[in-house]
């Protein structure tokens, strides 16, 4: 459900759902005027309230947790320490 949410969310020029496994979305993203930041945090806010549970009127006992990374598949690190390794390679 969360996948299906991120493909109507976004364009395909921008963001793409490469596949899933288990609980993971591998998403290749566009790396242009902050898209990277922009859609690390909305797919985060999905995975943790997917408009389905809305939609259904589904009420959880306990919160959805949602983890992100941003790089190579397991290799991946959070946002924080991408914007620092990516002003370093500006600098």
């Amino acid at each position: 459900m969360v996948a299906l949410q991120i493909r109507r969310e976004f364009k395909l020029s921008r963001v793409r759902p490469v596949g899933t496994i288990h609980d993971a979305i591998l998403i290749e993203v566009k790396d242009v005027e902050n898209n990277v930041e922009m859609v690390y945090n909305r797919v985060l806010e999905i995975m943790r309230g997917p408009d389905m549970l809305k939609e259904f009127k589904i009420k959880l006992s306990v919160p959805i947790l949602g983890e992100a990374s941003i790089g190579n598949w397991s290799q991946g690190v959070d946002l924080k320490t991408w914007q620092t390794l990516k002003s370093a390679k500006a600098a």
